[in-house]
């Protein structure tokens, strides 16, 4: 939802394009990718997902309030967006070891299904929900609905438990793993 946000608030700004605002984003997300596999490694990848939403939520809520107060420059935007970017660099790693940790062997496949399905469909349905919230109120407005949608997505890992004696040696992830 964020680009569209990005677009309309460059509009208000006299700012022919947001691209340089989403392209800030990358940036952090691809430098620090590497570290936040690491990080989600070392710890409950639940807990990383929290506090990266928790950071994006923060960096959001404030780009939204200097959108309404009309203090808001571009290089406010370019470094939400670089904020979000490397808060998701940490995010995308944990998301995706979280259901090793919550899962059990049986129902992996399945509950990877169930994720893909709704990362997929938020791909394709925010923005359009973005583009039709920033039209309808303003680009204030949808900053801060995504920075709403980024704290409730906070909460919802803090309910997630662990598998108590995981051990991820002890389940190779294909057989041709086990047989070498």
């Amino acid at each position: 939802m964020v680009p569209w946000a990005l677009v309309r608030a460059s509009w208000t700004l006299r700012w022919l394009s947001s691209r340089s605002g989403t392209a800030a984003g990358m940036g952090p997300q691809i430098l620090l990718l590497l570290v936040g596999g690491v990080v989600a490694d070392r710890w409950s990848g639940a807990r990383v997902m929290v506090w990266a939403n928790v950071v994006c939520a923060g960096a959001e809520a404030l780009a939204a309030m200097l959108l309404w107060l009309n203090s808001v420059q571009v290089w406010h935007l370019v470094v939400m967006s670089a904020v979000c970017g490397a808060a998701s660099a940490f995010f995308t790693p944990a998301a995706s070891g979280v259901v090793v940790e919550v899962v059990p062997g049986p129902l992996r496949h399945s509950a990877n299904a169930l994720l893909k399905i709704g990362q997929n469909t938020v791909k394709v349905g925010g923005p359009a929900v973005g583009g039709v919230l920033v039209a309808a109120v303003g680009p204030g407005w949808g900053i801060a609905w995504d920075a709403v949608t980024f704290a409730a997505a906070a909460i919802v890992p803090l309910g997630v438990r662990q598998i108590r004696g995981l051990s991820l040696a002890a389940e190779p992830a294909s057989p041709k793993l086990a047989r070498r």
